[in-house]
């Protein structure tokens, strides 16, 4: 992915920098940031909510967290196959579990969120369901 953001980059007439940095702790100053875009990080990271405070910290009041997550099937059964299969599809997708009640964190952790559910049909099941939206701080000063 960071390959193909650095052709869209070079290709755009927009000046933009990628910076390399662990979610958990990110090289920016407090409120500096006005979005943050996670595309299946927060399945993947070891620790979400520590990710989820360092985009807290990031954002700029009235910023915003635009996600595509995957994420906690509703489905009982799905969901007993996730936590079964979590093992070896973490060490076949390098860490993801997807397993995660990813947007109920999210709002443990501070956040409004507005959510779609979607699913990914060319995945295998345990990956399918997926969640994208948009998600701020509540309250108009966070900080």
């Amino acid at each position: 992915m960071r390959r193909r953001l650095e052709r869209l980059v070079r290709r755009s007439a927009r000046q933009a920098i990628i910076v390399d940095a662990s979610a958990e702790q990110l090289p920016f100053a407090d409120r500096s940031v006005d979005t943050v875009v996670s595309t299946l990080v927060l399945c993947t990271v070891e620790h979400p909510d520590r990710a989820l405070a360092e985009i807290a910290r990031v954002l700029r009041p009235g910023g915003q967290l635009l996600f595509i997550e995957h994420v906690r099937a509703e489905s009982p059964v799905l969901a007993w196959w996730q936590d079964r299969l979590l093992g070896p599809w973490r060490r076949f997708a390098c860490g993801c579990r997807c397993n995660r009640a990813t947007v109920q964190l999210m709002r443990a952790c501070g956040f409004e969120v507005e959510a779609s559910k979607g699913a990914w049909p060319a995945m295998p099941p345990i990956v399918r369901p997926l969640r994208s939206g948009r998600a701020q701080l509540r309250g108009l000063d966070h900080g």
